[in-house]
Formats: structure tokens, C-alpha cells, sequence
């Protein structure tokens, strides 16, 4: 409290002295000579000097006794001194200067202000003293309710203000409580805010993707060390916000990605970004980095910054970049023996009878099999140029399911996996007959290939309002949503083709989707895990573009 010795210094006690006792002591220095010349002080002079002297003696211990170093309130005394000296004062000049009760008025509110209910007991029963002692000490007691009211009216005005400061304080102190406490509390919270802020730092700084933090005016609030090294190497200057890298290139490596283009500026513009591609750095030296980026918003949807994170896929670029000349070259090596294999196919087609030796359904299917294995090597060579040609012709695409049917049967006998077959001829449309039996026989076969034996792959295939829809399904190992969302990507293959035996190379659904868009129709996936996929193509009977890019 306020007239309380909080502290160890002699300043806390200088303190104390000026807000405890200094007010009585300037109001004894006006009251005493005004006592003297009111002739008081010679017609009660032992009253007089006795409180002069307490008067003096409680001044000195407030100001020499170190109150500050004592438990408890000690200091109690120094007022109740006070009082004493103002009764003394009073029972001298009562008769002929009753304004020297006022002496009294500091103490008691000393005592009311500064302690707990026992220094307010003290204060009222101070008051009431040094008003009564003088009528006690003179034989003048108030015979009428008048006299009563005129002697009592200033030591209980002085009693209620004592009552109403105690109160006051109390409160004070509460509130002082209460803001100790938030303050506490404040402070353990920025202490914790400050402690996650370095954790978070740290892990930031420890990832090796790089992360820069924008706030809502564009101003870069956070860098990791891999986002300034990648920076570094796109040529951005060091510490300036607005400027853009000059090192920054498209996909082909080549192009130049104009500043408004690049990541930042469109992330800053509000654009959701998501695992863009882009090179940056000296041609001859570049790293391949994914960039994404997303606003940071508060709960009320208003914009609180932006997160841009970058990663470095150079490695895997190059992986990739390996794997796809290894496909090209590969390709181009079985090309040449195959293409010649099937030209001499062609050769022995054109001079022996092979209806006449029993064979022609199986010379058929090997002669079908060597074009689709070429077409598949052509496939290969294209697929680099994601681009897909088609020559549309008026088919009757029930037949090509049912070779692909007769086709993949072998498979599903040793696999031990029932067809079931839904084909409801004839189904009539304008496509490329290699092509599209090409689409067929890649749903069929996956279907058959992760099956697992005693399983069951179907296939129907109907004309639906102009528009000829296919449907391969299987009871086989299915596949999440994650999978489902990666299957039309080149050479990917879902976890359980590369934990299985599986075969491939993981671009049949790819080469699939890009014919099947080229024909302007749609193929769509659903599947589970462990129960099953179903594949669904649906296509126009009639098809007005030849090229398209899938």
C-alpha cells in the first residue's frame, strides 16, 4: 500500500516520511504559533510542550528508525504518536482555538489508509479521544443533543473518512493484485510467445526448403538460410523487398521469367500457388526448384501475410531428366530390331498359306502383337512431346473390346482371374481403331495384373445418348485418393505396383489419358483400397478434331 514500507532503501523510507508524516508536520508548524498567540500555550503549558515534544519525537522516528527493514507495520507507532501529540495540543487550546483538532486529521487517515481494520479501529477511537479528553479533562460534558452534535460532528467526519480511505484502500489493493497478476501472467505469456517464436526459427532454419514469410505489406519478416541461398543463386539482391530476381527461368531452362511472373510477385498479388517449376541461376550452373505459395489469413478471413516455400528438386530433375533419355534410348534401340522383325513378318505373310498350315489365328496374334509392341516403343519416343495424333475412323467398338478380351484371357487363366465380359454390340463411333483398342487394352490388362487370384476384372461398354462409355473394374488391390490423383501423370505407379511384382513403366494411363482426350472425351478413376478400381471412358460417337495435346 501507498503508506506502507515496501522496499529496503533509505529512499523508501524518505518516501514513506513524505506521504505519512510530512502533511502533520506542516499542519503542527501552523497550528503551534497560532496556539502561542491565542495564550493557550501559557494557560496549559505542560499540555503544550508535551505535545510538542511527541510532536517532535515521532518526526525524528520517522525520519532515523529504518522502518523499512522491520517486519510487519511497526510504523504504526509514528501516528498513533502523532495522535497523542495532537491531543495534547488540542486539550490545551480547546477553549480558544478548537481548529487545532485538525492536527488530528492525518493521522487518522494515515492510520485508516495505511493499515488493515486494526489501524481503522485505532483511527476512529484516535478521533473520538482527542475530541472527548479536553470536555473529560475539564469537567465539560455535552448535557444536550446539541452540544453532543457540536462536540462529535468533527471526530466522526474525521472516523467516516478514515472508514472511506480504508475502503478505497482495499480496493487499490485488489486492483493491485489483479494487475500483478495479469502482468504475471502477461509476462509468462510473452515469455512463452518468445520461446515458440526461436523454436519455430529453428525448425525453420533447420529444414532444407526454403521459406520466406511476407507480411501484409509485402515486407519479408522471415528468411530461412536455404531461402536466402536460393535467392543467392536466382540474383536477388540481399535485403531489398520489391526487387526481383534476375536469374529466373521456365521449365525449358531457357526463357527468362519476367519479374511479375515470378513466384513472389504473384503470391504478394494473391495467387494460390502450388509446386510450380521454375530454374534459376547462371545457364550452365541452374538448380530446378518447386515453388508454392499460400496467404496466411486470420479467422475473420482478413489477410495477415504470405508464405512462400521453395524446393530444391534439382537432383531429381536430373533423375528424371536421366530416366527419360534412358527411355528415348532405349526405345530407339528396340525400334530398329522390331520394325524389322515386323517386316519380315509381313514377308512370310505375303508367300506362305497360313490358313492352309493351320496357324493363321495365331500367326494374327503375333503379327497384332509386334504392331502393338512397336506402337508401344512409338509411344515412348512421343511421349517427351506429350502430343497424340489420332486418324478417327467409323468402328465398331464392341469388337475391339473382344479382341482385347481374347487377347488378355491367357494372362487371366494363369492368374487365376475370372472376366467377366458386358458387351452389348454394335457400338458405333468415330475413333482411331489402334489407338483406342490401345486404351482398351491397357485398362484390361492393369485390371488382370493387380487382381489378386481368384479375383474378378469386368468390362462393359454401352452407347449412352450419342456418346460410347467404357467400363473396366476389378476386385483388386485399389488404390488411396492421394494415388488416384497422381495416376494420369507420366511414369508414375501407385504404391502397390511398386511394392508388387508389377511390371511397367508406369505411362500407360498416361499415354491412355492423352488418347482419350484426344478423341474430346473423358476418363475418369474411382477406387478404394483393398476393394477395388473401376475406370470409366466415355467418348463422342463422333469426333471432329484429329490432333490434340493430352
Amino acid at each position: 500500500m501507498p503508506l506502507h514500507a515496501h522496499g529496503s532503501t533509505m529512499r523508501t523510507r524518505l518516501e514513506l516520511f513524505t506521504r505519512g508524516q510530512l502533511p502533520f508536520v506542516v499542519i503542527f508548524i501552523l497550528v503551534a504559533p497560532l496556539v502561542v498567540l491565542s495564550g493557550a500555550a501559557s494557560h496549559h503549558p505542560r499540555a503544550f510542550l508535551a505535545g510538542t515534544v511527541v510532536a517532535v519525537v515521532s518526526t525524528v522516528l520517522g525520519l532515523v528508525v529504518p522502518w523499512e527493514r522491520f517486519v510487519g507495520q511497526w510504523i504504526v507507532l509514528i501516528p498513533v504518536l502523532d495522535l497523542v501529540s495532537a491531543a495534547l495540543i488540542y486539550l490545551a487550546s480547546h477553549e480558544t482555538l478548537p481548529e487545532a483538532f485538525l492536527l488530528c486529521v492525518f493521522p487518522v487517515l494515515w492510520l485508516g489508509y495505511g493499515f488493515h481494520r486494526s489501524g481503522l479501529l485505532v483511527a476512529i477511537a484516535g478521533a473520538l479521544l482527542v475530541s472527548l479528553v479536553p470536555l473529560v479533562a475539564h469537567g465539560e460534558i455535552p448535557d444536550s443533543p446539541l452540544e453532543w452534535g457540536r462536540a462529535m460532528i468533527l471526530p466522526l467526519t474525521a472516523a467516516l473518512a478514515a472508514i472511506w480511505l480504508n475502503r478505497l484502500s482495499r480496493l487499490l489493493l485488489e486492483h493491485a493484485g489483479q494487475i500483478e497478476r495479469t502482468s504475471n501472467d502477461l509476462f509468462e505469456s510473452v515469455v512463452e510467445l518468445e520461446d515458440r517464436k526461436h523454436l519455430t526459427e529453428a525448425l525453420i532454419d533447420a529444414v532444407d526448403v526454403g521459406v520466406i514469410y511476407y507480411d501484409g505489406d509485402g515486407m519479408v519478416r522471415h528468411i530461412n538460410a536455404t531461402a536466402r541461398d536460393l535467392f543467392r543463386t536466382a540474383g536477388k539482391p540481399e535485403g531489398i523487398d520489391d526487387r526481383a530476381a534476375r536469374l529466373v527461368f521456365g521449365p525449358d531452362r531457357l526463357t527468362p521469367v519476367p519479374p511479375e511472373r515470378q513466384i513472389p510477385a504473384r503470391a504478394l498479388a494473391g495467387e494460390h500457388i502450388a509446386n510450380e517449376l521454375v530454374w534459376i541461376g547462371e545457364p550452365g550452373n541452374q538448380r530446378a526448384v518447386l515453388g508454392s505459395a499460400r496467404a496466411v489469413t486470420r479467422d475473420d478471413g482478413s489477410r495477415l501475410g504470405t508464405v512462400v516455400v521453395a524446393h530444391d528438386v534439382t537432383q531429381l530433375a536430373h533423375a528424371v531428366q536421366i530416366r527419360e533419355d534412358f527411355l528415348l534410348s532405349v526405345s530407339h534401340e528396340l525400334r530398329t530390331p522390331l520394325t524389322s522383325i515386323v517386316g519380315y513378318i509381313d514377308l512370310i505373310s505375303d508367300v506362305t498359306d497360313w490358313k492352309k498350315a493351320g496357324i493363321e489365328r495365331e500367326f494374327e496374334v503375333i503379327t497384332r502383337n509386334a504392331n502393338l509392341l512397336l506402337a508401344r516403343i512409338e509411344d515412348l519416343l512421343r511421349l517427351p512431346h506429350a502430343e497424340v495424333a489420332i486418324e478417327p475412323v467409323t468402328v465398331d467398338v464392341s469388337r475391339l473390346a473382344e479382341r482385347s478380351v481374347e487377347d488378355v484371357a491367357p494372362r487371366a487363366d494363369s492368374s487365376r482371374v475370372r472376366i467377366d465380359v458386358d458387351v452389348a454390340p454394335p457400338v458405333i463411333a468415330d475413333v482411331d481403331e489402334g489407338r483406342f483398342r490401345q486404351v482398351i487394352d491397357n485398362l484390361l490388362s492393369n485390371a488382370v495384373k493387380y487382381t489378386p487370384p481368384g479375383g474378378v476384372a469386368a468390362i462393359s461398354l454401352r452407347e449412352i445418348e450419342g456418346v460410347a462409355e467404357l467400363r473396366v473394374s476389378d476386385t483388386g488391390v485399389g488404390m488411396s485418393p492421394e494415388e488416384v490423383a497422381q495416376l494420369f501423370d507420366p511414369f508414375y505407379r501407385a504404391r502397390q505396383a511398386r511394392d508388387g511384382a508389377a511390371g511397367g513403366f508406369g505411362i500407360g494411363l498416361s499415354i491412355a489419358h492423352g488418347i482419350v482426350e484426344a478423341h474430346g472425351g473423358t476418363i475418369g478413376v474411382q477406387s478404394e483400397p483393398n476393394v477395388g478400381t473401376t475406370v470409366t471412358v466415355r467418348v463422342p460417337a463422333r469426333v471432329v478434331s484429329s490432333t490434340s495435346e493430352g
